[in-house]
């Protein structure tokens, strides 16, 4: 086993008791945040005007509905950031990068097939697993499916997934349907960084 695997046992030890192993290197945590941690992060969302939310990046463009807003909430990073630590203290050579972006999934959004790919960049950043923070769970549709293994899931609010990055973990997000959008916070860790 490589010495930045994440196993179910490791996530035991760091007190994380509502685990789920759903595949080899796929862990469904529920619970992760608390009520009351979840609602200092509705509080955030509850204030970003809604022409704040934007397009990723130059590679997306206007069409591409899911929305993102990057905060600088300290209390909102500081939350996060004591819990993700519990986890990744156990790895000395993973970085983790995201947590202070939200993504946002208006009613009739979705997210296509894709893999999260291990060679991240150019400069030599290896991504080694995904992380995604949920907030709510008020709205229908919206799973995350992770095609190659016949897996469907609806994260409940304050649960964390973590699945390891490659084509074998192919994965989409389902339309989401209803009244309300979809909040989860993404997040990346990486084996190797080159921060440029």
């Amino acid at each position: 086993m490589n010495k930045n695997t994440i196993t179910k046992n490791i996530l035991e030890d760091c007190g994380f008791l509502k685990i789920d192993q759903l595949e080899d290197n796929i862990f469904y945590i529920r619970e992760f945040l608390s009520e009351e941690e979840l609602s200092i992060i509705n509080n955030l969302i509850d204030k970003i005007d809604k022409d704040s939310w934007a397009i990723l990046n130059k590679d997306h463009h206007e069409s591409w509905h899911n929305k993102f807003y990057d905060h600088n909430n300290n209390n909102v990073n500081s939350l996060i950031r004591k819990k993700i630590s519990m986890i990744i203290n156990n790895f000395p050579e993973l970085k983790v990068m995201g947590f202070n972006r939200i993504l946002r999934q208006l009613p009739g959004n979705n997210m296509d097939p894709h893999v999260d790919e291990i060679d991240d960049q150019a400069n030599g950043a290896i991504r080694e697993y995904a992380m995604v923070l949920y907030i709510n769970d008020n709205y229908s549709g919206g799973e995350l499916s992770f095609l190659n293994l016949n897996i469907k899931i609806k994260p409940e609010k304050g649960s964390l997934m973590i699945f390891k990055t490659g084509p074998k973990y192919l994965h989409q997000v389902q339309t989401v349907l209803g009244n309300n959008p979809r909040y989860c916070f993404p997040a990346f860790v990486f084996s190797s960084w080159v921060d440029n």
